[in-house]
This record gives structure tokens, C-alpha cells and sequence, in this order.
């Protein structure tokens, strides 16, 4: 009886080290990484003064769920379409609530901040999609008819047309957007099949939720949506932004990251290749990390050879790359350039 208690007793205080010690990982290794992200994308918003546009999901009228996510596709087709229209914010994080009704859109759009409101629903027709559209300016007495659209269905050549020609109506509604009809040829979002247009979408989606497994889980996606499509600028931006972010939180982690950045660099590299124009604009998400990577090594060369000063003004160009780095912050905490609230803001999970 003493022999079992005993094996017993060390069994169970085993198992409570081994508990413990886990626990002990787990807690140095935990980011609240959706404020992280959060705040390196930050970098990107627009002043607020400029026009703002809401794109509400658009409403699947056709009793097939597996049609669901094409709401979402019309929303971040919209969204690549006019984020590039002069004086002009597109809200980019996907609304939790979607509607058709004129009074509830404006509700939703003066909530969010929005000068103006998209709203649709679709249906099937015979080969088709018929999609329904409302143009709302959440502050006008007299809105626009709504607008019926129809496009072929399967067929993403189509669904590319349409959203040019729906970007140019939202101008004309909106007379205060106003977009560049050469540019909105050039940087149409074209993917080749319905599965890549779909996987792109799905990995969108996943994507701007922004925790660490949200965006392994988009780099998934990414990668499926250009198997089905070897072509597919978007994806391909969109891969090399998740492998940039990978990379980031690996050398948050003090992990090995130099592999997750070279790809990185990479993908980009063959979206920039395959279209310089879409490149050009969407670049800048992956090439935050590597060039904020670039400056905070020279700045510790700098703090190894004691020029503090100089380090200094490296670190600071590296977060306004970059607000959320945590290496960087620490740096500059070390050469007395960061205060601690800025440090424990994004190291303590909440």
C-alpha cells in the first residue's frame, strides 16, 4: 500500500511540475497579437476627414449556402476598387451586421462613421447572378433608386467588369468620390477560376481577424486560392503579407524568422512581376516588416558601438514603420526613447 502512495505521490507532483511549467511557456510566449497587428496596420489609415465608405456585406437571397461567401467577395471587390479614389476611406474591417433596408444601412453607416453606404443582396437567375444594389448618402433626404445588375454565373471575368463598373457608379452616386477610370482597368482583382476567387475571399476574411492562428490559417487559404490560380496577383500579395507577419512573430518569440522574410520577399516579388500596378499600391503591407527588420538591426550595431543618438533616430523610423514592433520598443526603451506603458500595452495578454 506505502509503495503505490509513494509512486502515487510522485506521479501526481510530476504532472504538477510538468503543469506548471507549461503554464510558465505559455505565459512568456503570449502576445495579444490582434492588438499588435492592429496596431501595425495602423499605419495605413486614412485622416479623417476625408470621406469615409462603408461596404456592407451583400445578402445571399439565393437558399444555397454554398453561394454565402460571394457576399464578401462583392464587399472586398468594392473595397480594392475604390480604396484608391481621391479623398476616400473605405472602411476595410468586415461590419458584424449587413442589411438591405435603406433606414437600417444608414444607421449602420452613421455608427461606423460613414459618409456613405453600400448595400446588396443577390439571387440566382437562369446562368446568372441578379444583384441588387443601394447607394446610400447617410446624410441626404433623397437617395438613388436601387440599381439591378446581372452577371454570368460561374464566370470571374464577369465578376472583375462588374466591380469596375460598380466602383464608377458608386462615383457618380457619391459625387464627392471620385476614381480613376485607368487606374480601376488596372488594378482589377481578376482571378482566373470561382475556387480561387473564393479561397482568396475566405482568406480575407480570416485574415483581418488578426491572432496569430487567424493568419497561419489565411497563409492556408492564400496558398489554395493560387494553387487554383498560379496567376492571382491578390493572393499573391496576400501570401507574402502573412509570411511577413509569420516571420514578425517568430522574432517577437526570439525565434529563427530570416526564412518567413525571404519568402516574403519572394512572393512580393512575383506579384511585382506579374502586376507592377497592383504591386505598387499593396506593397507597402509586406515591405513595412522588412524595412523596420533593417532599421532596428543597424540600430543595435549602433548601441553595440555605444552611438546611442543615431541608434535613436534608426528606431524611430523603424515605429513609425511599424508602431507594434516590440523588439524595436524595447530597444528604444534601452536608449531611453520609450516610455513603459507603450511596452506593456503589447506585451500582456488580456
Amino acid at each position: 500500500m506505502n509503495f503505490f502512495r509513494k509512486h502515487f505521490t510522485v506521479l501526481l507532483l510530476g504532472l504538477c511540475i510538468t503543469f506548471l511549467s507549461s503554464q510558465t511557456t505559455q505565459a512568456k510566449s503570449c502576445y495579444p497579437w490582434k492588438n499588435i497587428f492592429k496596431k501595425n496596420r495602423s499605419v495605413f489609415e486614412k485622416a479623417q476627414k476625408q470621406k469615409r465608405i462603408l461596404v456592407l456585406p451583400f445578402i445571399n437571397k439565393t437558399k444555397e449556402n454554398k453561394l454565402q461567401w460571394f457576399g464578401d467577395a462583392m464587399r472586398l471587390g468594392l473595397f480594392l476598387m475604390l480604396e484608391h479614389a481621391k479623398d476616400t476611406d473605405v472602411i476595410e474591417q468586415r461590419p458584424t451586421q449587413t442589411t438591405f433596408d435603406e433606414q437600417e444601412a444608414i444607421t449602420l453607416g452613421k455608427a461606423a462613421g460613414a459618409d456613405y453606404v453600400i448595400a446588396g443582396v443577390y439571387n440566382r437567375g437562369q446562368g446568372t447572378l441578379n444583384i441588387f444594389v443601394r447607394y446610400i448618402d447617410v446624410n441626404a433626404e433623397k437617395q438613388t433608386p436601387i440599381e439591378e445588375e446581372e452577371i454570368e454565373w460561374p464566370s470571374t471575368q464577369k465578376y472583375s467588369e462588374l466591380m469596375v463598373h460598380m466602383a464608377r457608379r458608386a462615383s457618380k452616386a457619391f459625387k464627392t468620390v471620385r476614381v480613376d477610370k485607368k487606374l480601376l482597368h488596372a488594378i482589377q482583382n481578376k482571378p482566373r477560376s470561382i475556387a480561387s476567387l473564393q479561397y482568396w475571399t475566405l482568406a480575407q476574411l480570416t485574415h483581418q481577424k488578426g491572432s496569430d492562428q487567424d493568419i497561419l490559417q489565411a497563409q492556408h487559404l492564400y496558398q489554395e486560392a493560387l494553387k487554383n490560380d498560379f496567376n492571382y496577383c491578390y493572393a499573391y500579395l496576400g501570401y507574402a503579407q502573412t509570411l511577413a507577419e509569420t516571420g514578425f512573430m517568430q522574432k517577437v518569440q526570439k525565434k529563427d524568422y530570416r526564412e518567413s522574410y525571404q519568402m516574403a520577399q519572394r512572393e512580393l516579388s512575383k506579384a511585382t512581376l506579374l502586376c507592377p500596378h497592383i504591386a505598387g499600391l499593396w506593397a507597402e503591407r509586406v515591405a513595412q516588416y522588412l524595412a523596420a527588420d533593417t532599421l532596428h538591426l543597424e540600430a543595435l550595431d549602433l548601441i553595440n558601438k555605444g552611438q546611442q543618438a543615431a541608434a535613436q533616430q534608426k528606431l524611430s523610423k523603424a515605429l513609425t514603420l511599424l508602431p507594434g514592433d516590440i523588439n524595436v520598443l524595447q530597444a528604444t526603451q534601452q536608449t531611453g526613447g520609450a516610455n513603459a506603458s507603450q511596452l506593456s500595452e503589447l506585451t500582456q495578454c488580456r
